[in-house]
């Protein structure tokens, strides 16, 4: 099996923003995560009558237009890496 050599661009605007520094110097505080039990996610009894499932709540949200940008873009994704991995395989 030989490796192509032809090439796939990443969408725009995957690149890091020029002038992006991280310091390593800081430390992450860390919280005691068992402060709360886990819980299934529900809608709470006085906004059933708005909305059915959680996923209805999430929706709602956000205005359309953000929804129709992440499928956009998560389709763009998805495309190149098909191209990337179908190169691979070549």
């Amino acid at each position: 099996m030989t490796k192509s050599t032809e090439t796939v661009e990443a969408p725009q605007g995957t690149e890091l923003p020029i002038g992006l520094h991280w310091d390593y110097s800081s430390k992450i505080h860390s919280t005691d995560e068992r402060k709360m039990e886990p819980t299934p996610t529900e809608v709470k009894q006085d906004a059933r009558k708005l909305f059915k499932t959680p996923l209805d709540a999430v929706m709602a949200v956000f205005p359309l237009i953000f929804w129709e940008t992440i499928t956009e873009h998560i389709n763009k994704y998805a495309q190149y890496k098909i191209k990337k991995d179908k190169l691979i395989k070549r």
